[in-house]
């Protein structure tokens, strides 16, 4: 492997909001993502438990591991990096 393996894959999503469909959690769920679901009832919950996860991630895997977050957002339809 040239940059390595993924170690951690998650998924944040709204389960009452425009979720995932039930197909295509299937799908990642098999694939080894861990799917959050985080209601949006609450002004900036997925926000804080993405800021909890990165810092988990920190206190694991403190050497050799860079976190990567890509982010699509609802209203907005692009992905950024």
């Amino acid at each position: 492997m040239r940059y390595g393996r993924v170690v951690a894959f998650n998924a944040y999503s709204d389960p009452h909001g425009s979720g995932v469909p039930p197909d295509t959690r299937l799908g990642l769920q098999q694939s080894g993502v861990r799917l959050m679901d985080i209601p949006n009832h609450r002004k900036e919950a997925a926000d804080k438990a993405i800021i909890v996860d990165f810092c988990l991630f920190a206190v694991e895997y403190k050497v050799g591991c860079w976190p990567v977050l890509f982010f699509q957002s609802s209203t907005e339809r692009h992905i950024c990096i």
